[in-house]
């Protein structure tokens, strides 16, 4: 426990430094490609009790978002990144977090804590965000269906877990809930740091997934003996060993889980130095891209001879800068965007005679721009900044010159 106290946190901010670079833009105000507003990191252990195991005792730090003021979480119980503004004191204030993460219970629930803070931290999920899930542990996942289901068992707390299997909750109840916690708008990503063999990690990786494995390299993950627990003497042997950061244990529930994630999962060796893998590939999906690129045709000025429209899921709401145009039969939000220029003497229309004075208040949302290099057209679509579209949103744009019919 002190070796892997004394490693966690100059791993994890090794591991997340991809992820929390400054966007390089131009300050112009507008934006051409799709980059995170906010990065909301927080930390939670997997102490959730000792299940009763008579062998341990531990108190549960109730699945909360664990966050001293000393971190620079003194406002919210998590740290907050913005790619557009950094904070250069974001490494210490994750330095300082990480530091918090260890957990003291030999009874590990990881998955159970995370989805217990994905249903109650309110604030720290956002409807339209991504949800990534990095599990970092030397053991293995058993959150028990009850909080007495090992009194009596004078086993070790490893061993108890591996036994009684059949009283740990069904990994795939626990995927699942994740994915209900987030709701349909949203997007969960798992990654784990455990005691995978760093060989089987580069074994996976020539299959092809930079950085992540699918669940069929997951599966042929789960066929080395080593990922499998086998007991000798009482003990649990390891699946693997680093000096300085200590043994680790077969992770087979956890990577039995991240299976049924039916997502690429990134995956690091707890015994390894690659943690970076993870921050890589979450930085890959957040990656700045464009926005949509037109043609020079298209244009007068910074103005395009078309309309925009952006459709929402099922209770998401028109953001700023655009006319509500009510539901669609299938329930998804239909918001008109404003263009520069919608709304003043002479562009009170879209060129389909679709009326667009509202704009006049509501202010502009997107233009059209010659393009920084995102485009090989040329030319592209720009955003205010904080007018970008919702990450779960789709874009429909149609234009008059082309021969469209009004979205």
């Amino acid at each position: 426990m002190a070796e892997e106290r004394a490693a966690l946190p100059a791993n994890v901010v090794h591991m997340l430094e991809p992820l929390l670079q400054p966007f390089d833009g131009d300050d112009d105000g507008w934006l051409s490609t799709r980059e995170p507003e906010e990065i909301r990191i927080g930390v939670v252990t997997s102490d959730l009790g000792s299940a009763g195991h008579p062998g341990t005792s531990c108190a549960s730090d109730g699945g909360v978002l664990r966050a001293p003021p000393e971190c620079g979480t003194a406002e919210t119980p998590f740290l907050r990144f913005d790619p557009t503004h950094p904070d250069p004191l974001v490494f210490e204030k994750l330095d300082c977090l990480a530091r918090t993460g260890v957990g003291e219970c030999e009874i590990e629930q990881p998955l159970a804590a995370a989805v217990q803070v994905a249903f109650e931290s309110e604030d720290f999920l956002r409807e339209d965000a991504a949800l990534a899930i990095v599990v970092i542990t030397d053991g293995d996942d058993c959150s028990t269906e009850g909080s007495e289901v090992f009194a009596g068992d004078t086993r070790t707390p490893e061993i108890a877990c591996l036994e009684r299997g059949g009283l740990l909750r069904p990994v795939r109840e626990i995927v699942a809930a994740a994915r209900e916690a987030k709701g349909a708008a949203g997007w969960v990503q798992w990654a784990l740091v455990a005691g995978i063999p760093d060989d089987l990690l580069l074994d996976g990786y020539r299959g092809g997934y930079q950085g992540a494995l699918d669940s069929w390299s997951l599966r042929a993950l789960l066929e080395d003996p080593r990922m499998h627990p086998s007991v000798v003497d009482g003990r649990m042997l390891p699946s693997c060993d680093l000096p300085g950061t200590g043994l680790a244990s077969p992770p087979l529930r956890l990577v039995t889980a991240l299976r049924e994630s039916e997502d690429p999962v990134p995956l690091a060796s707890i015994c390894g130095e690659g943690w970076t893998v993870i921050g890589e590939w979450l930085s890959r999906q957040s990656e700045p891209r464009p926005w949509g690129c037109v043609g020079p045709r298209l244009a007068t000025g910074d103005r395009a001879g078309c309309v925009l429209q952006e459709l929402l899921p099922y209770g998401l709401a028109c953001g700023p800068g655009r006319i509500d145009l009510g539901a669609r039969e299938d329930s998804m939000r239909m918001c008109r965007v404003c263009q520069v220029g919608d709304g003043e003497d002479g562009r009170t229309a879209d060129p389909w005679g679709n009326d667009l004075r509202a704009c006049a208040s509501l202010g502009p949302a997107w233009r059209y721009a010659w393009s920084n290099g995102s485009c090989d057209r040329g030319t592209q679509i720009e955003f205010a900044r904080g007018r970008t579209p919702s990450p779960v949103a789709t874009l429909e744009l149609v234009c008059a010159d082309m021969g469209g019919d009004t979205p």
